[in-house]
């Protein structure tokens, strides 16, 4: 039992440490911003977060009607779904708004990892 903890720590041990696959130093890789076609996706992504900002408008407009019909003709569960709605459009906002500060705060964080 004790021979088995031991080698289960030194195989936890080796694979908290592993060895570069060559052997030698780890290669320092930085993203390049003239890699070919970054403009072009940047331009990409852009257009998709503008997409995604007109579409949760849209789903706010209609979410705001929902509610608002809902409580004008008394159907509680219309309103829900409408109130419900509103929120999710205000969670994509957010997300939305959020993305470039989260992918660099994940980039640095996976950046300040260092093997060995």
């Amino acid at each position: 039992m004790i021979a088995d903890l031991a080698w289960r720590v030194h195989q936890l041990a080796a694979w908290a440490d592993p060895p570069s696959p060559s052997g030698g130093p780890v290669p320092n890789i930085t993203p390049s911003q003239n890699a070919p076609g970054a403009d072009a996706l940047t331009q990409v992504v852009g257009a998709l977060m503008t997409y995604g900002l007109l579409g949760g408008f849209a789903g706010g407009v209609i979410s705001l009607i929902v509610f608002g019909l809902g409580r004008w003709i008394g159907n509680p569960m219309a309103a829900i779904v409408g109130r419900v709605g509103m929120f999710a459009a205000l969670a994509v906002f957010v997300l939305i708004g959020a993305a470039p500060a989260l992918a660099n705060w994940a980039f640095n964080l996976g950046a300040s990892i260092s093997v060995g």
